[in-house]
């Protein structure tokens, strides 16, 4: 793949591809499927220093699944952190239909079995959880703290998904049509707001994934969606009442900082951090520069609560 990008690029620009590309292929886990948990694809990434500081849970976002994130695992692992994530039924490596959404509710049911599952193999019940969450993933992190309040040392919301780019392309008028949909013909592909596209390094992480499930937005994950970004945001602020970290990329192409930013400045935390990556769109974390800058500072704040 590096050869077809070389014959694509100029020979400075692929130098710097070559510097900040991930093939996350070449990064997997040293655990998959640890814990047996029907139907549920789980992964671990056990501290690689002799003292653990704690478990980070990871929540990934819409379409993807943990198995792809090794290399950002092991970052957190080096640092002296357990990183755990299972793959959302539906999606990886995890049983269900294939590519559909299934409700935040049933979503979290399932995060909080792997969650319950992890901890009872820890036999010190007063190791640190932390929770981390990319995209959808950091609006799911937020419900999690609902339903376990006091139960996590602190959180990092990565790009969390709280409201579309284009929210304002949504008419009231066109709910029920979506929610006609969503159960008369789920899979029917519905169109997504335009994109900036994103840069080539951040493509092949999707060019080069043999799933690949974020192409299509099928009627039902749309629906599923939109109930998400309209949830109650007097919820969403007094869930994030703990110590907590959020990164915002400033070109995000996909999620709405506004409402973000809005959540963070309402929060009644008395420790939290807000970053604002320049130039930087949805994907974070998915080159060597962006992803050793994020998880520095999520390990950095993790490490001072």
């Amino acid at each position: 793949m590096l050869n077809v990008s070389q014959t694509l690029l100029k020979p400075d620009e692929y130098h710097e591809f070559k510097e900040s590309f991930i093939d996350f292929r070449e990064f997997p886990f040293p655990e998959v499927n640890p814990l047996k948990i029907q139907d549920l694809a789980n992964y671990r990434y056990p501290s690689l220093q002799s003292k653990r500081k704690g478990i980070i849970f990871y929540i990934h976002g819409y379409g993807e699944y943990v198995q792809r994130y090794g290399y950002f695992a092991k970052k957190y692992a080096e640092a002296g952190y357990d990183f755990v994530g299972v793959d959302q039924r539906g999606f990886g490596y995890s049983q269900g239909k294939k590519g559909l959404l299934n409700s935040q509710e049933d979503i979290c049911q399932d995060l909080l079995v792997h969650i319950d599952g992890v901890s009872k193999n820890y036999p010190d019940t007063e190791t640190p959880k932390y929770l981390l969450g990319f995209s959808l993933g950091g609006f799911l992190t937020t419900r999690l703290l609902l339903q376990r309040p006091n139960y996590f040392k602190a959180v990092a919301l990565l790009a969390p998904f709280f409201e579309f780019k284009h929210a304002d392309k949504f008419s009231k008028a066109s709910m029920p049509v979506l929610r006609e949909l969503a159960v008369s013909n789920p899979n029917k592909k519905m169109m997504l707001f335009p994109m900036k596209p994103l840069p080539l390094e951040h493509k092949l992480h999707f060019v080069l994934d043999p799933l690949n499930q974020t192409r299509d937005v099928p009627a039902k994950n749309l629906y599923e969606l939109n109930k998400m970004r309209t949830a109650n945001i007097e919820e969403t602020v007094n869930a994030l009442n703990l110590p907590f970290y959020m990164c915002l990329g400033d070109q995000d192409q996909i999620v709405e900082n506004t409402k973000s930013q809005k959540i963070w400045q309402q929060s009644q935390s008395k420790i939290k951090h807000l970053t604002i990556l320049e130039g930087q769109d949805h994907m974070l974390f998915h080159d060597h520069h962006s992803a050793e800058r994020v998880s520095s500072e999520v390990i950095a704040f993790f490490n001072s609560v």
